[in-house]
């Protein structure tokens, strides 16, 4: 009986999902820990039930905004919104509040909301509300260890959508680009907030975007996308690398550049296109190699597979998804059925979440595009979905408005 009973507990154990432990699982920032939208879980579902995969639960007290999250330690963070303040949120795992943290004031100007992921690093989540209030809290309490008013501590430049950027953190120091006049691009020690750099050769003023960190050949440089030009800056000193020019019509820079193997490629939409350059051995400057309106990505994230781009047409002109060859610029093809989307590629298959709340996956090559499964999010308003969905310990987390989806998506063996 005994034997026969242990067996049986062993059967269990090899049908159970297989997942990251929670202290294990871990995205620290937005796009990913590479900022690249590619997460390296594996055992998820190949094929989602009809009606979409398990729901856990939804925590409906985020605040508005379009603040994806971060996911370490075993706590999802996020923000939003509430009446005049934006508060920064951690949750657990089973999704209850463990703490929330004033961050200055609300966005009450064009797309009201918080715009903004968290960025976790060494016990401190680093956040900047759209009027360039930088602060640190503690991960484990929510209290604040520094903040820092970037407005007040350079000359300030308003935007018209507020500023929309994830700050950048590696092992010494917070990178920020505000815009403000004679700081474009600032570097602030992480744990006191003290100003460690300023670029003061970037005339450019601020976009939406996010930056990058990369090592171009020994060289340690801050990729940016600025108003009306891709930007490199040496992330010790902040000297300005090199400077190209990327217009858009709107001053609408919004997507994050995209770095592999000495390529950037940045992309602006309202047919502003896109743009692939390579970076001089000595990262002296840059030599653009191709321009395309096809892959006009507005802000939804771009992905390197090989040797092609993956990433979305502008929705003002219907391309849907594209795949373009990362070398020349060509366009593969084009799939307008699966639309414009924010997106995350895990265990082979692609996560898109599009503007109207639908959630798919699919497999994409350099050979075409296959949509397996789909379906749709309970929207509470008419704001936008414009957050990247998350996948994490074997979970997708999708928010909109005050509302933030778990979802169960490993695989039963």
């Amino acid at each position: 009986m005994h034997h026969r009973v242990c067996q049986l507990i062993l059967c269990l154990l090899l049908l159970a999902p297989v997942a990251c432990p929670a202290g294990e699982a871990s995205w620290p920032q937005l796009l990913g820990p590479s900022r690249d939208c590619v997460s390296s879980e594996t055992g998820l579902l190949k094929e989602w039930p009809e009606n979409g995969p398990e729901l856990l639960w939804t925590y409906s007290e985020c605040g508005r905004g379009y603040a994806s999250v971060s996911v370490v330690d075993g706590r999802v963070f996020t923000a939003g919104d509430v009446g005049d303040t934006l508060k920064v949120l951690a949750l657990g795992l089973d999704g209850k509040l463990l703490w929330s943290s004033p961050n200055g004031r609300s966005w009450r100007g064009s797309t009201p909301g918080a715009r903004a992921t968290p960025t976790i690093s060494d016990g401190l989540a680093y956040h900047m509300n759209a009027h360039a209030r930088i602060a640190a809290f503690d991960t484990q309490s929510g209290k604040e260890r520094w903040a820092v008013q970037l407005s007040e501590r350079f000359p300030a430049q308003r935007i018209t959508w507020g500023l929309a950027e994830s700050v950048l953190v590696d092992d010494e120091r917070v990178y920020s680009a505000p815009g403000c006049r004679n700081a474009a691009l600032v570097a602030l020690d992480k744990k006191t907030g003290e100003t460690v750099w300023v670029c003061a050769e970037l005339a450019d003023r601020t976009s939406y975007s996010s930056p990058i960190l990369v090592t171009h050949k020994g060289v340690r440089q801050i990729i940016a996308l600025a108003q009306r030009s891709v930007v490199g800056v040496a992330a010790d000193s902040g000297k300005l690398l090199w400077e190209h020019e990327h217009p858009s019509p709107y001053h609408q820079n919004s997507t994050t550049p995209v770095y592999h193997n000495g390529y950037v490629f940045v992309a602006s939409g309202h047919q502003a296109g896109g743009r692939m350059l390579r970076i001089n051995d000595d990262s002296s400057g840059v030599e653009e190699l191709w321009f395309s309106k096809d892959i006009d990505n507005c802000h939804n994230g771009v992905l390197v597979l090989g040797n092609h781009l993956y990433g979305s047409g502008c929705r003002l002109y219907k391309k849907g998804f594209l795949c373009v060859e990362l070398e020349t610029g060509k366009t593969t093809w084009s799939h307008p059925p699966l639309g414009k989307v924010s997106i995350v590629y895990a265990d082979g298959l692609l996560h898109g979440l599009d503007q109207l709340g639908n959630m798919s996956i699919s497999r994409i090559s350099p050979a075409g595009c296959e949509t397996i499964s789909t379906f749709s999010i309970e929207k509470e308003s008419r704001d936008q979905v414009l957050a990247y969905p998350v996948v994490c310990g074997g979970r997708l987390y999708i928010r909109h408005a005050h509302n933030l989806f778990c979802y169960d998506i490993r695989a039963r063996h």
